[in-house]
């Protein structure tokens, strides 16, 4: 199983997004492609995340958070993946249905712009403005999410003091 998630975090690229960002540093800097250093650090940033994401989660009493923090850890976890297809989107979606999340909705619809990399026959072909235009209204919608999300949240201590 490991050695399936290196291959698949150091060989593959299709719907990228924080990568393809990451990729083209290390095309201006080294002159190649960077994947195999990419995916490595991809690797730790889903750890290290999903690390904090879980201990976060320990203090949840209910289901909904639980969820969200799930759809949270998905997110990352696809940010820094070098593939993304958009039927990986279906989970996000199925478990922010038990969340106020909104951004997997929406990704759920844009995330079709990455198909046209297969509007010729046997090529596919990205076109980096779609892929732009997907994970910039993606960006918005997380952010929407976000700022909806702390409206109105009141931080205590754990002893009631503000």
């Amino acid at each position: 199983m490991g050695s399936s998630i290196g291959l698949y975090f150091h060989s593959f690229e299709f719907n990228g997004s924080i990568y393809y960002l990451f990729r083209e540093i290390g095309f201006q800097i080294y002159g190649y492609n960077q994947i195999e250093n990419i995916g490595t650090i991809g690797q730790g940033i889903v750890l290290i995340s999903s690390i904090i994401i879980l201990i976060k989660s320990r203090e949840t009493k209910d289901f909904k958070s639980l969820f969200t923090y799930f759809v949270w850890m998905l997110l990352i976890y696809y940010a820094v993946a070098s593939i993304v297809h958009p039927w990986y989107i279906i989970y996000l979606l199925t478990f922010s249905i038990l969340t106020n999340l909104k951004f997997p909705l929406i990704w759920s619809f844009v995330v079709v712009l990455s198909y046209y990399a297969y509007k010729d026959i046997g090529t596919v072909e990205e076109n980096y403005w779609l892929i732009g235009v997907e994970y910039i209204i993606l960006l918005f919608a997380i952010i929407w999410d976000l700022k909806n999300g702390l409206r109105g949240v009141t931080f205590y201590s754990k002893d009631g003091d503000p």
